[in-house]
């Protein structure tokens, strides 16, 4: 059984924050391509941060508690 509690809550944050500022606070910051591109560069960053002790097998993950999918090493 996969639970997927962090993943969820990630997607879910970025849903809420997107569609909260859309139509409460109306800063249109989430249709900035400069908001997606730094986002971009943070989450390939964080990726090569991450993957490199788990590429090392320095960190191991619950193969109950992730998808399978991976990026850089990184499951989700």
């Amino acid at each position: 059984m996969i639970t997927l509690g962090y993943t969820r809550l990630a997607v879910l944050s970025i849903v809420v924050v997107v569609i909260g500022d859309r139509w409460l606070v109306r800063t249109r910051l989430p249709t900035t391509e400069l908001l997606w591109a730094s986002y971009a560069f943070m989450l390939f960053s964080q990726c090569i941060v991450d993957g490199i002790p788990i590429g090392y097998d320095i960190v191991r993950y619950d193969p109950r508690i992730i998808t399978g999918i991976c990026l850089f090493n990184v499951p989700a």
